[in-house]
């Protein structure tokens, strides 16, 4: 009946999917909220276009780590706990669902991505800090929370780091040098 389908489509919009046009029953599904490592398959790249900023976080993570050389690091912690390796405790719905909307269908991409260094190391390297101490919450915050929570602090560090490299450019232009 309509009120069920009005309903199902609520919860979906408020809990589980990033859409366009929020509240408008035709509104463009960005993807789903990124509750599950599997989220960014579903992502609709037309809608959902995040200007390479993922790739830039991805590479301040792996480059920036303090830890990158031992084991676990942080990608790794995070691979682990967004796919939700290990858990004692049950996925909640929303993970769940994502999890098995994504999985019968994905065909990766195919060719290599190069992953520069940083052009600020050391806002990089907060981050990471700040991902970790995050991560230390996993076991006592709710899973869904604690997801929201990294979405603002990467949010956040994004764009810091577009401040400080608007900032830096001028300087290393000046002097010529990324070192100026």
């Amino acid at each position: 009946d309509k009120v069920s389908e009005d309903a199902v489509w609520r919860w979906l919009e408020s809990d589980l999917l990033i859409t366009i046009t929020q509240g408008k029953r035709t509104g463009q599904v960005a993807a789903p909220r990124p509750l599950h490592l599997s989220s960014y398959k579903l992502r609709n790249r037309e809608q959902a276009r995040d200007y390479n900023t993922s790739e830039q976080l991805y590479t301040m993570i792996k480059n920036a780590d303090p830890r990158r050389d031992q084991e676990p690091n942080l990608e790794q912690e995070l691979r682990s706990y967004l796919a939700a390796e290990g858990t004692a405790s049950p996925l909640d719905i929303g993970s769940l669902m994502v999890m098995l909307m994504a999985e019968p269908e994905y065909t990766p991409p195919t060719g290599t991505i190069t992953y520069e260094q940083p052009a600020l190391p050391l806002q990089a390297a907060k981050l990471c800090d700040d991902l970790w101490r995050l991560l230390a919450y996993r076991g006592v915050m709710a899973r869904q929370a604690l997801i929201e929570m990294m979405r603002t602090l990467l949010t956040i560090h994004s764009g810091l780091y577009v401040m400080r490299l608007m900032d830096a450019l001028p300087r290393w232009m000046r002097s010529g040098s990324k070192e100026g």
